[in-house]
């Protein structure tokens, strides 16, 4: 249980800077977005795009990884705790 505890108490800890993150990468791509720049597929130079539109991408995988955050925060469980080990 006290695994459990402090894997929750870290996670919260990472949401908060994960939410941070998301923040601060929002006011990135509003303020390049207008910035041009060439999208790259396979390493190579493909279409035009802007900066702040390949910003909102990354900001969209980490939309993505906070779900993923709040989902297994919301399922956290205590495991029993019979028995002096735990274990009956």
């Amino acid at each position: 249980n006290t695994d459990i505890i402090i894997m929750t108490e870290g996670l919260k800890l990472v949401r908060k800077k994960l939410i941070n993150v998301m923040a601060e990468l929002a006011k990135f791509a509003d303020k390049y977005k207008n910035q041009p720049t060439l999208a790259f597929t396979h390493f190579q130079p493909a279409q035009p795009t802007t900066v702040g539109k390949r910003a909102t991408l990354w900001l969209n995988e980490l939309c993505l990884d906070l779900e993923d955050l709040d989902h297994v925060l919301a399922n956290m469980k205590l495991l029993g705790s019979k028995g002096t080990t735990g274990t009956q």
